[in-house]
């Protein structure tokens, strides 16, 4: 790369890169990959990782071991006089380094990474560098430790709202994003609610009158009150965040409707409680239900279908019921925005009204070939036909009601009726003795 502004003096820096080596990286190369500083005088350096500083042998110390075309993330902390070396969010080093400070002869020398710079160094770094960034700071180790967790994830799952609240590394990175902040405090500010989080500034000096004749202009009006930052690492304050879920709707609403959601912006599930509707039994006319599913997301426009209509029909939350039988009956939510549709179903039973049969005793009956008994079952229900039938046909035939004698002896006449939808089955039993 070529010449960039190093951090000067004793200030406290990071350097953090990913890279990727195409060969075998050696001491030199990784050196280099490090950070070189070129200087008039080739005996002072600055941000200089030397090579005859080196106390311990990077790959014999690594963890992990460096392997050919792998990215891995290099952070390398100035602190004082002395630089620390990290490999994946993991120290592989203290003080390995002495840092040495550039005198005025050479101040206008360049910090380059990747390339060499003097005849010293005679190996190029093969492979591939990326995110390249200089802080003007020392981050810490637990810092650099949640940055290599950040940014090596590779499940973009992760990163939906609904792992977000308890996303504590993702809340670490998002409080050290200076640009996310100001773009948090831009629309919070801007919003007609800001939920208590903006903090006002004072307002700024008005501008100076202008001369007497035509009014000068007004000057310019002071700047609004800014975003408290501090408020991202309050950790009280955003578990409290996490379990409101008035905040977290609007805060979704916000998100999915802005013109950048910044990728946050997610659909979540929704659960339907759907009380258990008791099993009935038919009757003409049976009261109707009022069905009551709830919703977790809160939303109140739930329907509900019945998949048998002959057994029960649905308007709005009102259920009638129309025969006996077994249904389905299914609520449903649509979602919106912010939510997904949700449905929940159950099994409806409304049991037949028992039906029985009276039927009275047959006289005793003499034995008198041709002669006729008219028999008179009867129905709970009111039902026709009912049928019957003669166990012995030596003795007797039936036909529709009418029993025909034929000789003598004992049997038994039975009497049914097959139901319907709402009524069960139903028979009776006479003894039929012919002397």
């Amino acid at each position: 790369m070529g010449d960039i502004q190093p951090i000067s003096g004793t200030n406290n820096f990071t350097l953090n890169l990913w890279f990727s080596v195409a060969t075998y990286l050696n001491q030199q190369e990784f050196l280099f990959l490090l950070a070189k500083r070129e200087s008039i005088d080739t005996t002072t350096l600055d941000w200089q990782v030397a090579v005859d500083t080196i106390q311990k042998d990077i790959f014999n110390n690594a963890s992990p071991t460096i392997n050919t075309n792998q990215w891995y993330m290099l952070s390398v902390v100035g602190i004082n006089t002395n630089i620390n070396v990290y490999l994946n969010g993991a120290q592989i080093g203290t003080n390995w380094f002495t840092r040495r400070y550039f005198n005025g002869s050479d101040t206008g020398a360049g910090l380059h990474v990747g390339a060499p710079i003097t005849s010293s160094i005679d190996s190029w770094f093969n492979g591939n560098i990326s995110d390249l960034r200089i802080y003007n700071r020392a981050l810490s180790s637990n810092e650099i430790s949640n940055l290599y967790a950040l940014e090596s994830i590779q499940d973009e799952d992760a990163y939906l709202s609904q792992y977000l609240p308890t996303n504590s590394v993702f809340f670490s990175a998002l409080a050290a994003n200076t640009n996310f902040v100001a773009a948090l405090a831009s629309s919070i500010t801007a919003s007609s609610n800001n939920y208590g989080i903006s903090q006002v500034g004072p307002q700024g000096p008005q501008g100076q009158t202008g001369a007497t004749g035509p009014q000068g202009p007004v000057g310019p009006q002071g700047q609004k009150g800014v975003f408290d930052p501090t408020v991202l690492t309050n950790t009280a304050f955003l578990t409290g965040l996490a379990s409101n879920s008035v905040f977290l709707n609007a805060l979704s609403a916000q998100i999915h409707n802005g013109s950048n959601n910044f990728g946050l912006a997610v659909k979540q599930n929704q659960t339907l409680t759907f009380p258990a509707i008791a099993t009935v039994t038919y009757a003409t006319n049976a009261p109707k239900i009022t069905l009551s599913a709830t919703s977790s997301s809160g939303l109140t426009n739930i329907t509900y279908t019945s998949a048998n209509g002959s057994v029960a029909t649905i308007l709005n939350n009102s259920m009638t019921i129309k025969g006996a039988g077994s249904t389905t009956i299914t609520a449903s939510q649509v979602g919106n925005a912010l939510w997904n549709p949700v449905s929940a179903s159950q099994t409806f039973v409304v049991n037949p009204i028992t039906q029985t049969l009276s039927f009275p005793k047959i006289p005793t009956q003499l034995s008198v070939a041709g002669q006729h008994v008219t028999l008179g079952a009867t129905s709970s229900a009111k039902l026709n036909p009912i049928t019957y039938s003669v166990a012995n046909t030596a003795i007797a035939l039936v036909s529709s009601n009418v029993l025909t004698i034929l000789g003598s002896g004992s049997t038994t006449v039975t009497a049914t009726n097959v139901g319907t939808q709402n009524y069960t089955p139903a028979g009776a039993v006479q003894t039929l003795i012919v002397k």
